[in-house]
């Protein structure tokens, strides 16, 4: 079984993207978070580990669920990755889900004030796993999956601010905390959606946004998307009075963006087709000089709990 779930892991969950990912997403949002609610120096400990074991918990969680949910789609339009191949056994998958959520579920019984947010989650999680206990209706419609299924990563960013809060010793609650929570959960929202963009004439019976509402406007609904992510995170870096270079390097970021997006929308071949990937590695990087900025303009206290 071990080397079984060593080829899942390898193919399906890379530690490599993830881990860096699951840092990255958390520490991001975990400082916005302590600027919002006025901290004068960034608060930073190893009982924030918690929160990025939860993260990644939670995105290996939902890897296996759809795994599960997407069975017969995926041994009929993806028969080459692991499961549906049969190099990975469907128990092995049950058992590395329960696994992780035992994980997650015993750090998170550490805290008092983030664990109903952690359940709530939970709860969340299991009923886009049982698509609401309406799967007739949702697997079969791409855009109620998407409004049904997205809002769980929102719930995680907010999650990800109670610990932020935790860790500063004070729970305030206002917009610009539920701000940055949303700004956040963009990113992935538009990687959900650029994975199921294909270029004009490549449709197969893999339902796509681009089958739904042509390959131009599904990519320009998700360079929107992204703009707003951009313009989000410049927004946050004037009012909290970050340096200038910060502002550059965010308008040439959206500079790139923008021409991938545009190239593709102008003409929306295969050769064009990079907008998964662009969406990948465009807003990681500016959440990374977002990071860069919020360290440099409060610095770091740490302490070890």
């Amino acid at each position: 079984m071990i080397k079984r779930l060593q080829i899942y892991i390898r193919e399906m969950f890379p530690l490599k993207i993830y881990v860096p990912f699951a840092f990255l997403n958390h520490y991001v949002l975990f400082f916005a978070v302590q600027l919002c609610i006025g901290a004068h120096t960034l608060q930073l400990s190893t009982y924030s580990l918690i929160g990025v074991c939860t993260i990644l918990g939670f995105m290996l969680i939902m890897r296996v669920f759809d795994e599960l949910k997407d069975e017969e789609v995926d041994k009929q339009l993806f028969a080459h990755r692991p499961y549906p191949r049969g190099d990975v056994k469907k128990e092995d998958l049950v058992i590395l889900g329960v696994l992780s959520f035992v994980l997650v579920c015993l750090l998170n019984l550490l805290r008092d004030y983030t664990l109903p947010f952690f359940l709530l989650c939970v709860f969340y999680g299991f009923l886009t796993y049982k698509w609401f206990f309406m799967q007739k209706i949702i697997s079969k419609n791409l855009l109620l999956a998407l409004v049904t299924h997205q809002p769980l990563t929102l719930l995680v960013n907010i999650y990800v601010a109670t610990t932020a809060m935790v860790q500063t010793h004070h729970i305030v609650w206002n917009w610009m905390v539920m701000l940055s929570a949303f700004i956040f959960f963009l990113p992935v929202l538009a990687w959900e959606i650029s994975r199921k963009i294909k270029a004009e004439g490549n449709e197969n019976a893999y339902v796509t946004y681009s089958k739904l509402f042509g390959s131009k406007l599904a990519a320009g609904f998700n360079y929107v998307i992204l703009l707003g992510f951009s313009l989000s995170l410049m927004f946050l870096a004037h009012r909290f009075d970050f340096a200038l270079w910060h502002q550059v390097l965010q308008c040439l970021i959206l500079f790139i963006t923008s021409y991938i997006y545009f190239r593709f929308i102008r003409q929306p071949i295969e050769k064009h087709l990079v907008l998964k990937k662009a969406t990948e590695i465009l807003p990681s990087l500016a959440s990374i000089v977002f990071l860069v900025g919020i360290i440099l303009s409060k610095g770091i206290q740490f302490s070890w709990f």
